[in-house]
């Protein structure tokens, strides 16, 4: 099992647990409470397009060199951040090429872009670029998600 396996093994589990338990939840307060279904929903699509996002930054890592990276420094015992950190997320040379996923020829074997359900904001892109660590920033905005739903999921 590959570094990139595993990751999106993780991803799925994480995702889809969130996504049965939010929607059943959605299923039985859409009449008695629209609001609260509204606002389960729109944290449905945001966590879908930030888990698209995490994948994306996650598997741009992996695919630049950081797999290689990590297992040199499991080797040779070294475990400071920046030996984790990839030199574009050290350069802050940029963020992964991304276009919407309806736009994207996913026959295209040789096509270094990403499909994402919905572009990063200009003020996602700017905190993504000043970030140490573009996966975790993601992974926070996850996580941040996670936690406000939580009051309205059941």
């Amino acid at each position: 099992v590959t570094q990139l396996h595993f990751m999106y093994s993780k991803f799925a589990d994480a995702f889809s647990q969130f996504q049965a338990f939010s929607e059943v939840t959605r299923k039985n307060v859409q009449e008695k409470d629209p609001l609260k279904a509204d606002r389960i929903r729109l944290k449905q699509w945001r966590l879908k397009i930030n888990f698209a996002l995490l994948s994306t930054v996650a598997a741009d890592r992996l695919n630049t060199g950081d797999n290689q990276r990590m297992e040199n420094v499991k080797s040779k015992g070294v475990r400071t951040r920046n030996t984790m950190r990839i030199n574009k997320e050290a350069q802050t040379s940029g963020l992964p090429k991304m276009r919407l996923r309806s736009e994207v020829d996913r026959q295209d074997s040789k096509s270094n872009v990403y499909a994402v359900f919905e572009l990063p904001s200009a003020e996602q892109m700017q905190l993504m670029i000043a970030s140490n660590d573009m996966v975790s920033t993601v992974m926070y905005w996850i996580i941040w998600d996670l936690a406000d739903c939580m009051k309205d999921i059941d």
